[in-house]
């Protein structure tokens, strides 16, 4: 999941993913798709200035979804 240049850069053949930013976006797909067990949301950009990851993780707070971060 993620920005499409992020997922393309990460993604291998016949791996499902989700080019989207959002993080509502992004919990709703999760929701729709409980069958997975592990994803992995990639975002650039400097966390602690600009980056679509702050949004995600309040986005997914409120989910059964165990986050693990990696830098």
């Amino acid at each position: 999941v993620g920005a499409q240049r992020m997922v393309e850069a990460v993604r291998t053949p016949g791996q499902d993913s989700l080019t989207a930013y959002e993080g509502e976006t992004i919990r709703r797909w999760l929701e729709a798709h409980a069958e997975y067990e592990r994803i992995a949301i990639v975002v650039s950009g400097d966390t602690g200035f600009y980056s679509g990851a702050k949004k995600i993780r309040q986005a997914l707070a409120e989910t059964s979804w165990k986050i693990h971060y990696i830098p």
